[in-house]
């Protein structure tokens, strides 16, 4: 008896000690909850909801989630000016577009969110935005800004919501297009720049994810262009510095030479090629060297005139005697993941669908490719050009089954402009 008192007197010393354990942990974590939650209103940290599910709360923003104009809803939202955070849709280096629902209407909108920082970019592209509208061959391919806030310094843009970017669009539906889509989002964007080449603006960053379907379902193939954070009059388009992804980049903005539209007429062929081919033209994320290198091997050598007049010809090509010459192969980390065969020529092009009803087209379409990616900007094709060639106005070309589906998209994307002869034929493209 006295060994089992003593045993109950262990046992029952035991369970106080759990349960003070317990009781000391249980302390702690709200101590930590508490702690958290004083850091989550002085820092820009990632708002959870109740259901585990992470929602980004614009962390490259200078946002304060803590503060009495964003706070957390019932339903784990979160509320930031006139507007209700529903999902981050991309980041940049300058700000952050979150997926919105403005509260006054309950409309689904798009809305970047620019840091303070930068707020002198973001009225230079409300300026640039609302020049075009004004602009009077119309704006119906780019993305329309609905109106522009001032919030805690910060710059908002809404605009309107589009579907999936061209990436986006690539990697869920695992196919090349058929060329008679890429007439029409080539007849759209080429639309879009002769209306920024009219008001002497330049987009500078032209790139798959800066091309959105408007709703790639019920309004297949009708693209807008958007991300004007980059646009700038020609006047001032920075000589000698980077613009455009690596992959997209003009060879005139490499050499360092004087910029104008023209830049986005090489990055539209590199992209029109890239939806082509479901491949990049150019290497991605390869250095200057490289995608010089590729450039040179496809479309042969740079003129003269150009290296000599680039301030930054040097950093890719050195002078023997009165030649330039490429410098030795470069031994970036990039070059190794991104080295793989390449096309000789734009010509190759042809060979990777010879067997289809397409065949005239391809040799058209790579026709016009050549002229968009003329190496000299001032021969580069311009926008009002590009829309007369035989590739998008197909009139040389039989009324084939894919002529006509060419035509009706074209339609489809831009009603007043073409008219259809023959029978328009109903094409259901995804499900």
């Amino acid at each position: 008896t006295p060994l089992r008192n003593s045993r109950r007197e262990t046992r029952r010393w035991t369970n106080s000690e759990k349960t003070h354990v317990r009781r000391k942990q249980t302390s702690r974590l709200r101590s930590l909850r508490h702690t958290m939650a004083t850091l989550t209103a002085l820092t820009p940290l990632q708002v959870h909801r109740v259901d585990g599910n992470r929602m980004s709360a614009a962390q490259s923003t200078s946002h304060r989630v803590g503060n009495s104009s964003r706070e957390e809803s019932s339903n784990a939202t979160v509320q930031y000016g006139e507007y209700t955070l529903i999902k981050e849709l991309g980041k940049g280096s300058f700000g952050v577009v979150h997926k919105c629902i403005r509260q006054d209407t309950k409309e689904v909108v798009a809305v970047k969110i620019i840091q303070k920082e930068y707020a002198w970019m973001g009225k230079r592209e409300v300026k640039i935005l609302n020049s075009l509208k004004k602009c009077c061959h119309g704006t119906k391919n780019m993305v329309k800004l609905n109106r522009h806030r001032m919030h805690n310094g910060e710059v908002l843009l809404e605009f309107e919501m589009l579907d999936l970017t061209i990436s986006q669009f690539m990697t869920r539906y695992y196919r090349s297009l058929h060329l008679s889509e890429i007439q029409s989002i080539a007849q759209q964007m080429l639309e879009a720049l002769d209306t920024l080449k009219s008001i002497s603006v330049a987009h500078s960053d032209l790139k798959p994810d800066n091309i959105m379907f408007i709703d790639h379902k019920l309004q297949p193939m009708k693209v807008k262009l958007i991300d004007f954070g980059l646009a700038t009059h020609v006047s001032g388009l920075p000589h000698g510095n980077k613009i455009q992804a690596h992959n997209y980049r003009a060879p005139e903005v490499t050499l360092g030479l004087h910029l104008n539209e023209a830049v986005d007429m090489w990055s539209l062929g590199c992209i029109l090629a890239f939806i082509y081919l479901r491949s990049h033209l150019f290497s991605r994320g390869a250095c200057d060297h490289q995608i010089t290198q590729e450039i040179i091997q496809m479309l042969g050598p740079l003129e003269n005139q150009m290296l000599e007049n680039g301030i930054c010809t040097a950093n890719v090509f050195y002078k023997d005697g009165n030649c330039w010459k490429l410098s030795d192969p470069c031994t970036c980390k990039e070059r190794k993941h991104h080295t793989r065969k390449r096309f000789s020529s734009l010509d190759d092009i042809t060979l990777t669908r010879p067997n289809t009803a397409e065949c005239e087209d391809t040799q058209a379409f790579v026709s016009l490719l050549k002229e968009m990616l003329i190496l000299d900007p001032d021969k580069r094709v311009t926008p009002s050009q590009a829309l007369k060639h035989p590739f998008l106005t197909t009139k040389h070309f039989p009324k084939k089954n894919y002529i006509q589906r060419a035509e009706y998209l074209l339609v489809t994307a831009a009603p007043y402009t073409f008219s259809v002869s023959g029978k328009c034929l109903s094409f259901c493209f995804f499900e």
